[in-house]
């Protein structure tokens, strides 16, 4: 009876430490998941952030760029112009030159 009396209190006392032992395994599990869910979290506002950056700086790029292609067009365009200028500034000159000049007659051309 002692023997019967003492396994009782053994596979109880077993029994209320295998309890507590899953109680404080339950709560550590749910302090895990909290930590987890945390984690996740702060890593999306932190993904979104980098995101959100990312098309800043895109859409700035992309507009200095745009702007830089559209500089250099216009000096192109300027460039284009003045040639232009120069080379209608020559001819006109040239024909200036030519009219000024007298032309050379039948009558002086013969020796």
């Amino acid at each position: 009876m002692l023997r019967h009396s003492a396994q009782q209190q053994k596979d109880q006392y077993s029994f209320q430490a295998r309890s507590k032992l899953e109680a404080t395994k339950l709560q550590l599990d749910e302090q895990l998941n909290t930590q987890l869910l945390m984690l996740q979290e702060t890593a999306m506002k932190h993904t979104k952030m980098l995101e959100d950056k990312s098309a800043a700086l895109t859409l700035d790029y992309q507009s200095r760029k745009a702007n830089e292609d559209l500089q250099v067009r216009q000096i192109q365009l300027q460039t284009q112009f003045v040639d232009n200028e120069r080379k209608l500034q020559e001819e006109f000159q040239r024909q200036q030159q030519e009219s000024a000049a007298p032309a050379p007659t039948e009558a002086t051309e013969k020796p």
